[in-house]
């Protein structure tokens, strides 16, 4: 009985030995850390470590060391270490922001050398923290990227890289240079994969019509419509270009569907910006009988094509039929014959 008693005692005398050691080496390892002696303050934290293999102060203070060295990939390992440890979930809002940050600067380290491990570091940063200031780091890299893309050719690629930056939470003035560049890449993509393979089909009769420029890259178009009277009066002139005017919208659209090579839905209409037609002239042809206004115009290929993408992905206005006088009336209701009048009865005569 005496002997378990005494081997109890010693017991218990080298648990609180071991404690005391544990906190004497914490003590002395964030003193060290204090004083910037770095290795002294690892040898100590790890010797607290070997104690209490879990312990948060540890764990934490030597986190400390590893990011005043600059040691940032350790000092990540350790903060995850942390966090994977269910006894300090408590400590996640000290943990996690400086997670966050160590993530941002072992990008900060890869930025240049490894593009892709940076991206995953920004995102896991991201993760933590969704107003991470990771979001333009990211959108930044991601920008970058699309632009070497768009230089390559490589259109779809570069589309999808600013797209991708666009999502990310980012001021409006980076949201709106991403969108102009994605706008620049998705129109190069169809351009090169939708538009020019059909393009080359028509391109040798249209050359041969004059009705396109490979050196320019221009389109010519003349619209032609007869004018009412026989004279070249200033009111048949007018008469004339705002004829002329109304046609040439119309000549444009059906240009652009023969482009397009879709059917024309019965009423689609494409209304074409003044701004992208190039006048070249008008006025009256020579024709006498009858009087003839017209309009010569360019158009560019590099304007067309939006609208032919529009087209391609239905997107373009259709235009109701006109209504007549006549079709607004409703149908008279048929007028329903009159009963007929019941005549008086004659009285009977007598016999």
């Amino acid at each position: 009985m005496k002997r378990r008693l005494v081997f109890s005692f010693f017991i218990l005398i080298g648990l609180i030995a071991c404690e005391k050691d544990y906190k004497h080496f914490l003590t002395e390892g964030q003193m060290a850390l204090q004083a910037q002696k770095f290795d002294e303050a690892l040898v100590n934290l790890d010797k607290a470590l070997e104690l209490d293999k879990d312990n948060y102060q540890a764990l934490w203070n030597k986190s400390l060391v590893y990011r005043r060295q600059g040691d940032f990939v350790k000092e990540g390992q350790l903060l995850e270490k942390i966090l994977a440890i269910p006894a300090h979930a408590k400590r996640k809002s000290v943990v996690k922001p400086a997670l966050e940050e160590c993530y941002r600067k072992q990008a900060d380290e890869l930025t240049g050398k490894d593009a892709p491990a940076a991206e995953a570091l920004l995102r896991k940063a991201i993760e933590l923290n969704k107003g991470s200031e990771a979001n333009k780091t990211l959108a930044e890299l991601l920008s970058a990227r699309g632009k070497s893309a768009l230089n390559e050719a490589k259109f779809k690629e570069a589309a999808d890289l600013f797209t991708e930056a666009s999502k990310l939470r980012i001021s409006k003035t980076l949201d709106g240079e991403l969108k102009e560049r994605l706008n620049v890449a998705e129109f190069m993509s169809f351009k090169a994969n939708a538009f020019m393979p059909r393009f080359k089909k028509l391109e040798p009769q249209m050359i041969e019509a004059g009705q396109y420029d490979e050196k320019t890259k221009l389109f010519t178009l003349t619209t032609i419509v007869e004018v009412e009277g026989r004279k070249k009066t200033e009111e048949a002139e007018k008469q004339g270009e705002a004829l002329a005017l109304k046609q040439l919208n119309e000549d444009i659209a059906i240009f652009i569907w023969k482009l397009a090579e879709k059917p024309r839905p019965e009423g689609a209409f494409i209304q074409y910006p003044e701004s992208e037609v190039n006048l070249l002239e008008k006025g009256f042809t020579e024709d006498k009988r009858p009087l003839k206004y017209q309009i010569k115009v360019n158009l560019k290929l590099d304007d067309v094509i939006p609208f032919v993408r529009n087209i391609d992905e239905g997107k373009f206005a259709i235009q109701e039929p006109e209504k007549t006088p006549e079709a607004d009336k409703k149908p008279e209701e048929e007028k329903k014959p009159e009963p007929a009048k019941k005549g008086k009865k004659g009285k009977k005569g007598s016999k």
